[in-house]
């Protein structure tokens, strides 16, 4: 029947359409409500601001993030807003609520120095929560919480700081029960992103990377909460053992300093700043904070998420971490490299690595920008580790926090092998092919002696040039940063000691040095502007609306061979084509 693929076509068509109809209209709703709300700042204001809507990469003040509940002011923005509010006499205070903090430990830190800075300038900070803790932990909010003069929290609520817990399942019993054999090669023994699917426990090196990245995390937090409250860590770390522990308790521990409603916080700042006094939303406060035309323009990079090769495919603008693409990346920088106007580039890393090869071409990029002359800087976030320290080590300086997750320098490969679970199943693999190695990457069969001799060398080669390359980055001889590498993860603590990174300082440390190295008057500020340019809200409809159509054709691919057995009369008559295998 013709009609079968007429319908799901039709279907999927007014599925698509009411969609991107849905999708324009909320987005012409928040624009135009935007540009009415916020004309003009008031004369008084308290900046607020909930964590919970996170901290985004993307530098534009775009409607479309707070149509569908996000922030759209970045970390970077973020710092930059509340150290810009301390010298505005219009600011009066600052109020965030905390409760949903899931920005990671290294934003956190940042935000935290910002907050400190703002009442070094002698204007208050509040905090409020409904909670901070029991139902989940409340480390990281209350962490935060701590760098505000008060800490306000609901009289449901909990004080509940529990420690740091890792916890991995391992799968290997399950895999070998079902025939499944991951077969991952690594450099070296602390190199163990697969150790989940190839081991039954943690290893002795992994274990002791962990119990130290988790003790330095919790000692940070603990002595950072102690100095803000004025306890001893003796004695906080008696109270993290002690909790959960309800509103009042907590009250009389001094870890809060007011019980009560957000309603009820809202009327004291009212009260405290007087009726006039408006609550503004730290994203419209940022949006008034233009650069000025004489302001040198330093450019900013963010390498968000998984490292890959080539440009970036239009059916992955749903990737929720957006993705490093070696192409993309290298074009920009290229770009950067002959535009006079840029007096150096940051690289604002948040990346666990990802390929090889892409991290390699990158770093390659970097350097031969750092050749014409500009600085080249690079920021880490929650982590830059493996192929994310790859490209920050290219960098003329590399900063991060106390609490950020870096190193990692090794490499790993492999492959599944499904021979013995396709033997289970009554699965036989038949072949045919042309090379000795063409099937090298296959999962029906386990490594030759030869192929695991050629992925032996590979590591090596590859592991050999990552040390080497650290080595000369870090003016460090190559066995000292053997040492420090083997694959395993540092904090940033730890990894300011070995010499892997410049500062623990982030993003307020780089500026002060950007201003010093660009010898800046004091009326003066850096203009900190994306690259490649951010898309406007209208060109990230059309995008992902082109990748929902990319998708829409697809399915219909799959689904026409459906379609053709409803309809075989459409097949008869014509000469078919067609071989199901997959060519390596």
């Amino acid at each position: 029947m013709k009609t079968v693929k007429k319908i799901l076509l039709w279907l999927f068509a007014v599925v698509g359409f009411i969609t991107a109809l849905l999708v324009t209209l909320g987005i012409l709703a928040a624009y135009w409500g935007y540009e009415a709300d916020y004309a003009h700042l008031p004369d008084r204001m308290i900046l607020s601001f909930d964590v919970g809507e996170g901290l985004s990469g993307n530098e534009n003040h775009d409607p479309l993030a707070r149509l569908f509940g996000k922030s759209d002011i970045s970390l970077r923005q973020a710092i930059e807003t509340i150290r810009a509010a301390a010298s505005d006499p219009g600011v009066q205070a600052i109020v965030m609520r905390v409760d949903n903090v899931n920005i990671g430990i290294a934003k956190t830190q940042e935000l935290r120095n910002a907050i400190t800075f703002f009442r070094d300038s002698g204007k208050k900070t509040y905090a409020f929560a409904d909670t901070f803790g029991f139902e989940a932990s409340g480390d990281n909010a209350y962490y935060l919480a701590s760098a505000f003069d008060q800490v306000w929290m609901q009289p449901s609520g909990d004080w509940g700081l529990f420690g740091i817990s890792i916890e991995i399942p391992f799968l290997r019993g399950f895999l070998d029960k079902i025939g499944i054999k991951p077969i991952v090669k690594a450099r070296e023994e602390y190199k163990n992103a697969f150790s989940f699917a190839t081991n039954t426990e943690f290893g002795e090196a992994e274990k002791q990377a962990m119990q130290s990245m988790a003790d330095s995390i919790h000692s940070q937090r603990v002595n950072d909460i102690a100095e803000n409250r004025d306890i001893g860590p003796d004695h906080l770390a008696t109270l993290i053992d002690q909790s959960p522990m309800p509103a009042k308790q907590a009250l009389e521990q001094h870890l809060l300093d007011k019980v009560g409603y957000i309603t009820d916080i809202r009327a004291h700042l009212k009260s405290e700043y007087g009726q006039k006094t408006e609550f503004v939303h730290i994203g419209d406060y940022a949006a008034f904070l233009e650069p000025q035309a004489q302001d040198p323009i330093v450019a900013v990079i963010y390498a968000d998420g998984e490292i890959m090769r080539g440009d970036k495919d239009p059916k992955d603008q749903w990737r929720p971490d957006g993705g490093v693409y070696s192409s993309d990346i290298v074009r920009t920088l290229f770009d950067l490299s002959t535009d006079k106007n840029i007096k150096a580039v940051v690289l604002a890393i948040n990346s666990p690595g990802g390929s090889y090869l892409a991290s390699d071409t990158i770093w390659n990029s970097v350097q031969n920008l750092k050749a014409t002359g500009k600085p080249v800087y690079a920021v880490m976030d929650n982590v830059a580790a493996s192929g994310g320290y790859y490209i920050a080590m290219a960098a003329d300086k590399i900063y991060a926090m106390p609490g950020t997750l870096t190193g990692s320098i090794g490499v790993i490969a492999g492959k599944i092998s499904l021979a013995e679970a396709a033997e289970k199943l009554g699965i036989h693999f038949d072949k045919v092919q042309a090379g000795n190695n063409a099937d090298l990457w296959s999962p029906a069969r386990d490594f030759s002696p030869e192929a695991e001799k050629k992925l032996d060398e590979f590591l090596d080669r590859s592991y050999h040039d990552f040390v080497q390359k650290a080595a000369n980055a870090r003016n460090m001889p190559f066995d000292k940063m053997r040492d420090a590498a083997r694959g395993r993860v540092w904090t940033g603590e730890q990894a300011l000691d070995l010499g892997l990174i410049d500062s623990t300082g982030g993003w307020e440390q780089l500026e002060a040095d950007l201003r010093e190295s660009l010898k800046l008057k004091d009326n003066q500020e850096i203009a900190f502007t994306v690259y490649p340019k951010p898309k406007s809200a209208y060109e990230e409809l059309m995008e992902k609306f082109n990748s929902y159509s990319s998708a829409v054709e697809a399915q219909m691919n799959v689904l026409a061979p459906i379609s053709a057995i409803f309809n075989p009369s459409e097949q008869q008559g014509r000469i078919q084509s067609r071989m199901d295998w997959i060519l390596r």
